[in-house]
């Protein structure tokens, strides 16, 4: 499940993701948000530490191309992806690394505290 808070903290959109997350819903959530979210230089906060990811191969390779037409490539974002695990760390630096480009930067954290504070330099 996923909530969206579009009026977080300092022009911060929060996406909160609990439970157990399936491909459906990542792309749900990012439709939601390319169709709510105008303009340029976007902070997102993605707090991933209560979601479950159970994924194979051929769901992450879905998920990929279909991101790649919903996802705006030409505006300008800043994620700051929250996570509790080294597995969570990896697989989602992975992940964005794999698809992401030019104009989306992100950076994973540990701490809100640290995410906030990065995201609050691009804006």
């Amino acid at each position: 499940m996923y909530k969206i808070d579009y009026k977080y903290f300092n022009c911060i959109v929060k996406i909160e993701l609990t439970g157990l997350i399936s491909v459906n819903e990542v792309l749900d959530l990012a439709k939601e948000l390319s169709n709510n979210v105008k303009g340029n230089n976007t902070l997102y906060l993605s707090d991933t530490r209560m979601a479950e990811y159970n994924w194979d191969i051929h769901e992450i390779k879905l998920l990929k191309d279909n991101l790649s037409s919903i996802v705006n490539h030409e505006k300008v974002n800043y994620e700051a992806v929250l996570v509790n695990d080294p597995e969570t760390h990896v697989l989602t630096t992975l992940f964005h690394e794999e698809w992401i480009g030019n104009s989306h930067f992100k950076k994973v954290f540990t701490t809100k505290a640290a995410a906030i504070k990065w995201l609050l330099n691009f804006k």
